[in-house]
């Protein structure tokens, strides 16, 4: 029972259109408030880029820092998307444990920003091909696997397998 009051608290909290999110993000975005001003300053640091990928409720895209030009990827979720509690507790959950991670395979919350109409997460940016794209051109109408690609294969499932051991623990 008090685990489903907890869970009806944080859906409260992020129904809250004055929510400031800087209570779930690092030290680096604690300054965050609730007005609209800081708000705007805080997302007109960036430059948004090319789109990353497309979810069922957030789009990423890179974004580069205007003042220091370190690129990031940022997920933007549309609030009228997150149009029921579980997807909105998906999104709080999401922001909280990235919160809590420090891990070299896991990407790192930079900043959460709140607008009237977006939830921003924004993360270290990874570059490279994605596991799922590196198999679909490299593996998946192969007969076999070379030795060589076995190897990258193995490289990337063991920093895989470090993360969600991270994770667990």
């Amino acid at each position: 029972m008090i685990h489903k009051k907890k869970n009806l608290n944080v859906i409260n909290k992020i129904n809250n259109e004055n929510l400031s999110l800087s209570n779930y993000a690092p030290a680096i975005s604690a300054s965050l408030s609730n007005n609209q001003n800081n708000k705007n300053d805080k997302l007109s640091k960036y430059e948004i880029g090319h789109t990353l990928g497309k979810g069922a409720y957030a789009i990423v895209k890179v974004v580069t820092n205007i003042i220091s030009q370190e690129k990031y990827a940022m997920k933007i979720y549309e609030k009228e998307k997150l149009n029921d509690n579980s997807k909105k507790k998906c999104v709080f959950r999401e922001i909280e444990i990235l919160k809590r991670t420090n891990h070299k395979n896991i990407a790192k919350l930079i900043e959460v920003i709140n607008t009237h109409k977006q939830i921003l997460i924004i993360q270290e940016l990874v570059n490279g091909i994605s596991l799922r794209d590196y198999y679909n051109s490299e593996i998946r109408n192969q007969k076999g696997i070379s030795e060589h690609k076995a190897v990258i294969f193995k490289k990337i499932f063991k920093q895989i397998f470090d993360a969600m051991n991270y994770l667990h623990k």
